[in-house]
């Protein structure tokens, strides 16, 4: 089944499809960015040494963001 047939919730549970939760995928991709060594936070400016780092070790520690 293509992605474009997929027309109801049924349809996908049928592709095997697995749900992942916001957290998780925030870590996944940031890991990614840093492992890449790229800044996740491109044109943020100014926060570089203190907003940025605890806002990545937020999400790396899967905390809740308000």
């Amino acid at each position: 089944m293509n992605i474009t047939s997929i027309k109801n919730f049924g349809d996908l549970k049928r592709t095997g499809y697995k749900t992942r939760h916001i957290k998780d995928e925030l870590r996944d991709n940031l890991i990614k960015f840093l492992k890449e060594k790229k800044n996740p936070f491109e044109g943020i400016i100014g926060y570089d040494e203190t907003v940025i780092p605890d806002i990545q070790t937020a999400i790396l520690s899967r905390h809740n963001i308000i």
